[in-house]
């Protein structure tokens, strides 16, 4: 009998566990922002660039989830959609940025960004807000080649357009 007392409330467990977790995603608006790739003369440096932003859904009472989502920004030219997340529900809980994450595809070289930094280059290339930031560097070109490459985010007017670039 004790064991199957056991095996109900485990039952009952997961089946309330998931049943939150399901309407909490409801509660994610999934957006996209035009985002520009900056290109230089240089055609080595200018390479696919994949930009993620994972999520920590908090609400009391229940674990923590995470979220993320990835964007590859085309070297190629044409604005991209940055994709991103938005917690539309008015409840207890609490979303927050946790990291950025920015990798160059070919050298898979990543710029690992936490805390106020990976909510600044999030808010500015989301154009949230108005400003340049540099995330960082990456020290190979698109083929390996050691090199410098500078990894910056630039919005300089709300509702004007955000670019990636690199020097």
């Amino acid at each position: 009998m004790r064991t199957l007392s056991l095996t109900l409330l485990i039952l009952f467990f997961i089946s309330f566990n998931t049943t939150n977790s399901f309407a909490q995603s409801e509660c994610l608006q999934e957006l996209e922002t035009d985002l520009y790739f900056n290109t230089f003369p240089a055609p080595a440096t200018n390479c696919d660039i994949e930009v993620c932003f994972t999520y920590t859904l908090s609400c009391s009472g229940q674990p923590d989830v995470e979220y993320r989502i990835c964007t590859t920004i085309s070297a190629a030219g044409a604005p991209n959609k940055l994709k991103h997340y938005n917690y539309v529900c008015a409840d207890d809980c609490t979303f927050t940025l946790t990291k950025t994450e920015i990798r160059r595809v070919p050298t898979n070289e990543t710029i690992v960004l936490t805390g106020f930094s990976a909510q600044q280059f999030h808010n500015i290339a989301t154009r949230q807000i108005t400003g340049s930031f540099t995330a960082g560097r990456f020290n190979y070109d698109c083929n390996g080649n050691p090199t410098t490459y500078i990894v910056s985010v630039q919005n300089y007017a709300l509702n004007g357009f955000s670019s990636i670039s690199g020097s």
